[in-house]
């Protein structure tokens, strides 16, 4: 039964690290398209805000899709608060139209940020926070009495990212 257990610890341990692996290499294929196309320069740029403002009035099914792209993928690499894409959606979209685009996109992000965590970082991460005995008191009690509260600071605090 030893030699099963060990065989089994090593199979998980190499299914995290290729797990491990496939999230990095992602954000790394993220980074480097950014890199070659020029993304951060864009985003970065003086004139940003005006050119997507321009985006939105000419071609507003590209402007949408190009925020929602935005939106998801600075859920799950960027670790951005969800603030910032509400007020950007605001700019962009004017209040009802950004609010519409604002939900679908962060909704989108949040999705894809707990699809990363979830089958991704989960195993690598994990035994990190266990070693905080806080962390592990709020985030692994088995009672299930803090989980209201720690979904509540986490939803309700807007400068906690999504991924969290």
């Amino acid at each position: 039964m030893n030699d099963r257990n060990r065989i089994w610890n090593k199979k998980q341990n190499k299914m995290q690290n290729i797990k491990l692996a496939v999230f990095v290499a992602a954000v790394l294929a993220v980074l480097a398209c950014s890199h070659v196309f020029g993304w951060s320069a864009r985003v970065g740029g003086r004139d940003t805000l005006e050119f997507l403002g321009r985006m939105a009035q000419e071609h507003m099914a590209a402007a949408i899709l190009a925020y929602t792209a935005v939106t998801v993928i600075g859920c799950v690499v960027l670790t951005l608060p969800g603030v910032t894409f509400a007020i950007l959606a605001g700019l962009l979209f004017g209040p009802v139209l950004g609010t519409l685009c604002c939900t679908v996109a962060a909704t989108l992000g949040a999705m894809a940020a707990f699809l990363a965590g979830r089958f991704f970082l989960k195993d690598s991460i994990k035994p990190v926070v266990m070693k905080n005995k806080y962390l592990k008191k709020w985030l692994f009690d088995e009672s299930g009495k803090n989980e209201l509260f720690v979904l509540m600071i986490t939803r309700l605090v807007p400068l906690f990212p999504y991924n969290l």
